[in-house]
Formats: C-alpha cells, structure tokens, sequence
C-alpha cells in the first residue's frame, strides 16, 4: 500500500494488528490489511485534518478543516 497523505500521523495501525486507519477527503477508512476491505466513517462536512485513535483501539477522535467565518480587523 502506498499513502502519501497530509495528516501528521494520519495512517494509524490498529491495536489489533488487522485494520489500518486513515484519512481520504471528509472520510475516514478502516481497512482490514488481509483482504483489502474497507469501512467507511462519514459525517465530516470539509476535510480531515487530524486523526487519533485510543491506545485501546476502542475510539477513533477525527477533525476537519474549518473556517471561523470571523473577519480579521485591524484594532
């Protein structure tokens, strides 16, 4: 497999030594490493920025890009 993402620590093996997880777009993907087999984790509305997973393997906490929507004003 090759990954060239953007995420700092992006690709994540899974504890379990089975499921790699990373980031594709508003997606993140659980991939089961012996057969290529894919879950699909959707709900963000722009891209992925940042990815972690607990030691346990029990959670997966994601962010996406977001713009504020404030305009910047001199003081």
């Amino acid at each position: 497999m090759c990954f060239a993402g953007n995420v700092s620590s992006g690709l994540q093996l899974h504890p379990d030594g089975a499921h790699l997880i990373y980031p594709v777009g508003c997606t993140v993907v659980i991939e089961k490493i012996a057969n290529k087999q894919q879950e699909f984790l959707t709900g963000h509305t722009n891209t992925v920025s940042c990815l972690a997973l607990s030691k346990s393997g029990n959670f997966i906490a994601s962010g996406q890009v977001t713009h504020m929507g404030f305009k910047v004003t001199d003081c």
